[in-house]
């Protein structure tokens, strides 16, 4: 049996900003961040502009998440927070407009880059990412679909 389906994302397209800081958006954090923090997850990240979570899943996390901590990246602390058995779906088709204001300047990406950074530093303290895979690979392989 899979898992419910429990969590839904996709990505964003970047509008307003320069073509570079659009192209910046879409091609290095977009794509890097489904790619690398899906990798680390084991499963896709939710985009926080582009997400939905069931209230029951919410629920059962909402205690876990970083709440008080600013320079933890909310969307990235919620996928880190998902357990095993949760389904997180990537549609790619499932597009919403983003500003692309925070690929503005160098400071501004720098920014974003350093709340992931810190982010991970909290998350990989409660659950390294290695351990996590291993835990959702197992899970699968009791429930297959």
């Amino acid at each position: 049996m899979s898992a419910p389906l429990s969590a839904v994302t996709g990505p964003g397209d970047f509008y307003g900003g320069s073509r570079f800081a659009r192209w910046v958006g879409r091609s290095v954090y977009i794509a890097g961040y489904f790619w690398a923090v899906g990798l680390l997850l084991g499963h896709p990240p939710l985009f926080g502009s582009n997400f939905a979570l069931r209230a029951e899943v919410w629920e059962r996390i909402r205690g876990a998440v970083h709440r008080g901590l600013p320079p933890v990246h909310d969307d990235l602390d919620i996928s880190y927070r998902i357990p095993p058995e949760v389904a997180v779906i990537c549609d790619p088709a499932l597009r919403v407009g983003v500003s692309a204001r925070p690929f503005q300047s160098w400071h501004a990406v720098g920014r974003r880059l350093a709340m992931a950074w810190t982010t991970f530093g909290v998350e990989f303290r409660s659950e390294p990412p290695l351990r996590r895979r291993r835990r959702r690979r197992q899970w699968e392989r009791r429930h297959p679909r």
